[in-house]
């Protein structure tokens, strides 16, 4: 805020425990960056992120992806713990982030934009060369 800063778009896709076993509070970390946005007074535009394949066409995830897979069914649930987390912060924003087009197929994709249809949607179109080479 002292540097002219007011609002933070906070993409987390820390979900599970190092195991990959889902939190006992599916927004746990939504919850602790909420909190931080209270105490420091920033506005906050919080972006759960969805992240389900370890590459294009649905692939399987990878052991060092397992902390941030999700299916739709529990990423909704986290959405909505997310926006409870938020409720009494001034002008927070709840919105979604699929990961990226390799890490959720098509399909999930138009599921995870009707989840939050007026709220804001972050995605990385080319987080890597190899990503954009895979894609071609």
């Amino acid at each position: 805020l002292e540097a002219g800063f007011s609002r933070v778009g906070e993409f987390h896709y820390l979900h599970h425990d190092r195991d990959g076993k889902p939190y006992a509070n599916p927004a746990e970390m939504a919850e602790r960056i909420a909190a931080a946005a209270g105490e420091t007074g920033i506005g906050l535009t919080l972006l759960p992120v969805f992240y389900a394949h370890s590459t294009f066409g649905g692939a399987a995830p990878n052991e060092g992806q397992r902390r941030f897979i999700n299916d739709v069914d529990r990423f909704a649930r986290l959405v909505e713990k997310s926006r409870e987390s938020v409720r009494t912060l001034n002008q927070a924003i709840v919105g979604v982030a699929p990961h990226s087009l390799r890490a959720a197929t098509p399909e999930e994709l138009t599921a995870i934009a009707a989840i939050t249809p007026d709220g804001p949607i972050h995605i990385h179109v080319a987080e890597q060369v190899k990503e954009v080479d895979d894609c071609l």
